[in-house]
């Protein structure tokens, strides 16, 4: 939800727990609050209500960084890369595995390239 309320420009407020607070840059995209304290909660959204243009320069902020950090061309790069890394590793390792008929090595793996579709 963090990652779509930030792609629609709306502001974020989530709770200081698990990874939610390396998603919201507090005061610039967004607000994190203690889990538990509600007080804490409705006064970000009272503040927010109050404070239009905050409310708007956040959403702008948190759209920059959705399309920035989340787009589908960085999702793609970072997946290749993974995949890349992972290839390059079991290429770069010599594994000998035994049958009847003696030993073998596995062969390498390939890839091809995958192509971004639109």
């Amino acid at each position: 939800m963090i990652y779509e309320s930030l792609a629609l420009g709306n502001p974020v407020i989530g709770p200081r727990m698990g990874g939610i607070p390396e998603l919201i840059v507090e005061g610039v995209d967004g607000f994190i609050y203690e889990p538990g304290d509600m007080k804490g909660f409705i006064d970000k959204v009272n503040y927010l209500i109050a404070n239009p243009e905050t409310c708007v320069s956040m959403g702008r902020q948190g759209r920059i960084k959705a399309e920035r950090l989340y787009a589908i061309e960085e999702h793609y790069k970072k997946i290749r890369a993974i995949y890349d890394l992972t290839i390059n590793k079991a290429n770069s390792q010599r594994f000998n595995r035994t049958n009847r008929s003696g030993n073998f090595r596995l062969p390498r793996i390939h890839v091809s390239r995958l192509s971004k579709r639109r």
